[in-house]
This record gives C-alpha cells, sequence and structure tokens, in this order.
C-alpha cells in the first residue's frame, strides 16, 4: 500500500453501531484475528488471547447479564442513599474510577438502563473478546489497545466495521457464570472486545480532530518551538 493509502484508512475508519443480519465468513475473522497477533507488545510476549462469539443465544446472554449490570450501577449512582455503596467497586478490580466517570455514568450506562430496547452487543453478529494476560511486563491494557487497533484497521479493510465496546468486558468479568461458560480463568481477564459486522447502512467521512500542540526540541535551537495549528492536517482533506 501506498503511504496516503493508510492514513486514509486510518482517518475513514468509523465505530459502526448499526449491522446487517448477516454471518461474517469464518476465513474474513481469521484474517482480522491474524492482524492482532502481528501487533508488537512489551518484550514480545504477546499478553492476549482471543474468544470469537457468533452464537446468538450466548451474545443474548450476555447482554442481558451486562445490560442487568449497568442498569443496577446507573441506579445505585443517581440514588443518594446507595451511591456510597459503589466505593469498593471504585477501588478494585473489575471498575475503575474512570468507569465511575458521570460522563460515563449518566451517558453510556444511562442510555442502557433507560432504553430496554438497546443493548450492549448492538446486535453484531460476531464478538471478538480481547483477553489480557495479569502478568504482563508493563501495561497489557496498552499492549490489547495496539493489538486491537491492528484488527479494526484491518476488519474496515475488508469491509467489515467495528465497534470497540467496554460494557461487554465489565458484564463478563463481573458475572463469573459467564465467565466459567467461557473459561476465562485467572490470570485471564477481559480487556475489552470488539463487536463486527456489516453496516446497516453508509457512515463515511473523516470526523474532525481537535487540535493537540506539539512541542519539537530540534537541533540549533534553544529552547522549544510549538507547532502551528496551520500546518497539522486536522480536517484530512490534506494528506501529507
Amino acid at each position: 500500500m501506498k503511504p496516503n493509502d493508510v492514513m486514509k484508512l486510518i482517518k475513514s475508519r468509523r465505530s459502526i453501531r448499526v449491522y446487517k443480519d448477516k454471518k461474517i465468513p469464518k476465513n474474513i475473522i481469521e484474517k482480522i484475528l491474524e492482524a492482532g497477533i502481528w501487533a508488537p507488545s512489551a518484550m514480545n510476549k504477546q499478553p492476549w488471547e482471543f474468544i470469537v462469539i457468533t452464537d446468538k443465544a450466548l451474545i443474548a446472554e450476555i447482554d442481558k447479564t451486562t445490560k442487568n449490570l449497568l442498569a443496577n450501577l446507573y441506579n445505585m449512582y443517581t440514588n443518594e442513599k446507595t451511591v456510597k455503596g459503589l466505593t469498593a467497586m471504585v477501588e478494585g478490580p473489575p471498575f475503575s474510577v474512570a468507569a465511575f466517570d458521570p460522563r460515563v455514568m449518566l451517558g453510556g450506562f444511562g442510555v442502557m438502563a433507560k432504553h430496554p430496547e438497546l443493548y450492549p452487543s448492538m446486535d453484531a453478529p460476531a464478538i471478538i473478546l480481547l483477553l489480557a494476560d495479569e502478568r504482563s511486563i508493563g501495561s497489557p491494557e496498552l499492549n490489547l489497545g495496539i493489538c486491537g487497533q491492528n484488527m479494526n484497521l484491518v476488519a474496515n479493510s475488508l469491509g467489515i466495521k467495528a465497534c470497540w465496546n467496554g460494557f461487554i468486558a465489565a458484564g463478563i468479568n463481573f458475572f463469573q457464570p459467564i465467565k466459567t461458560k467461557l473459561g476465562i480463568k485467572k490470570p485471564w481477564s477481559v480487556a475489552t472486545s470488539l463487536c463486527l459486522g456489516y453496516p446497516r447502512f453508509k457512515q463515511e467521512g473523516i470526523v474532525p480532530r481537535e487540535f493537540r500542540p506539539v512541542t519539537w526540541f530540534k537541533e540549533g535551537l534553544e529552547g522549544p518551538e510549538v507547532q502551528e495549528e496551520a500546518s497539522i492536517p486536522q480536517s484530512g482533506k490534506q494528506e501529507a
């Protein structure tokens, strides 16, 4: 591929949440997994395992469990009498302080709690669970992010659209019967998941990015140089 083709693929990737009721061929899913396997990792320890779920009944079971969890947490969070009970969850796995950010609780969790017709899987015909080895050197979440983005981009190149999904990871990690059914044991846990499917409608285009200053330390300059916003393409219409 030409450099511009790679950049176009990166910029045009979109998170798609509405899929056709159409199975993804096994060989296509295997190519997506292959892209993840070839991701770089700290000391090449490859601290990941994958679980592919295409069984609709199992996806529905995970949806129900996850949706109930999110609804219960949202109800606790919005109740003055019960919100203090969340302290232990915030301080330890499988949750973190970030999971209880008001924008997440009142946004994503709240949407799932208030709309019975919505499900965490978004009716995706295939879900890939990305499992992290808790014994990993460095940050397994970082390694899994690199691995998952490889899969995300290759999926898009094959006509499959993907959406990162953290809700499903929470639902599985928190509910032991589902973990047992999926064969997930210590030191493994679900770091995140990818919902995959053929898009129900075309949703293309490049989403603008906010400018973040870039500081350069160049040879011959006594101090830092901040790159001007105008010199960095933000809309995706310009190519390097």
